[in-house]
């Protein structure tokens, strides 16, 4: 066995020597460590980004190469919603609705020109009014005062400027059947001007109103002189408009300081707006027949004084639901407003 082991040393010895470079003549054995790097290149369009990492190790002459997994970083997108919650205010002009008033007259046809056109003025306004008008022509507060003691129905029963002739009513049938808010009273258009006219019956129609409505509020309605040439003036009227109205004024400003009342002053925006036309130079009249407003704007005047007085609002100047009687004129409706805001203002300078 030696001798086979010795034979197997000595042809490698041979074979090495045989193969071994030459160097000057000389033979060397030259013993070389070589590192040899590998680089890998990884390319990748994957995402999100991939990092590679090679790692070259030496040991001992032997190349070894290892290549770690490449390590995946997920960037986590978080989408954040937001919401703008939008609010929308809206405007209106639409008027706001305000409790109704409940209007009664005990009056007559003055009393019925100034309802014609009141409710709906008010509606027009954004405001709901119910006016009711005890009717008898040319009643005075001394009848008036009759018709109560004797409870007769001698009234044609208005409502929001429309009459039912058919019908016949006592105030009694009338005053305590509704929560009334305003209630007027006025002395005839005649009786106005005479000295004194008023009293008693002024008195005895109060004491009736508050033990029946006891909540309502009470005015004077300031009835209107007649007009210039009309053919019931007399020593008793005075022969003028001017002259009427001057006694008028007076008797309805004494019965407001004794009884406490407040006025509508129909009159003083009536007078006035004629006295405005006078100027104009074309003949118009704010009476109809030299008694009665005119069907147009002499009831609008009326309406605009009452529905300031008794509200306590001013009305727009935009009313537009007339009677066939209407002439438009702008001119003319500007006038009319202002006379009757100006007549309101004189009796009520904080309105």
């Amino acid at each position: 066995m030696k001798r086979i082991l010795a034979a197997v040393l000595l042809v490698c010895l041979l074979f090495t020597s045989a193969c071994a470079p030459q160097n000057g003549g000389s033979t060397a054995t030259t013993t070389a460590t070589q590192t040899t790097t590998v680089t890998e290149q990884l390319t990748t369009t994957t995402v999100p980004s991939i990092s590679t990492t090679t790692v070259t190790e030496v040991v001992k002459g032997t190349t070894t190469r290892t290549t770690v997994k490449p390590r995946v970083t997920i960037t986590k997108t978080t989408t954040t919603v937001t919401t703008t919650k939008v609010t929308t205010k809206v405007t209106t002009t639409t008027k706001p609705q305000k409790p109704m008033l409940r209007v009664l007259s005990i009056g007559n046809s003055y009393s019925m020109d100034a309802h014609h056109f009141l409710s709906a003025l008010a509606a027009h306004e954004g405001r709901e009014l119910r006016t009711v008008n005890l009717y008898h022509s040319g009643c005075s507060l001394k009848k008036h005062c009759d018709f109560y003691k004797n409870n007769e129905t001698a009234y044609q029963y208005e409502v929001n400027g429309k009459i039912d002739w058919n019908s016949h009513v006592s105030l009694l049938d009338i005053l305590p059947t509704e929560k009334w808010d305003v209630i007027t009273l006025q002395e005839s258009s005649y009786d106005s001007c005479a000295n004194d006219s008023m009293q008693p019956y002024l008195d005895t129609l109060l004491g009736v109103i508050t033990q029946y409505a006891p909540e309502a509020k009470i005015y004077l309605h300031q009835t209107w002189a007649y007009g210039d040439g009309y053919s019931a003036h007399n020593s008793t009227t005075g022969g003028s408009m001017a002259a009427m109205w001057a006694k008028i004024q007076a008797n309805y400003d004494q019965a407001s300081r004794e009884t406490g009342l407040p006025l509508i002053p129909s009159g003083l925006a009536m007078f006035n707006a004629q006295q405005a036309f006078n100027k104009r130079g074309l003949g118009e009249s704010i009476q109809r027949d030299g008694s009665h407003a005119s069907e147009s704007w002499g009831r609008y005047l009326l309406a605009l004084v009452w529905y300031k007085t008794i509200t306590g609002d001013t009305p727009s100047n935009t009313f537009d639901a007339f009677d066939g009687f209407y002439i438009p004129d702008d001119t003319v409706r500007a006038m009319i407003y202002n006379t009757a805001m100006d007549a309101v203002k004189a009796y009520y300078p904080t309105r």
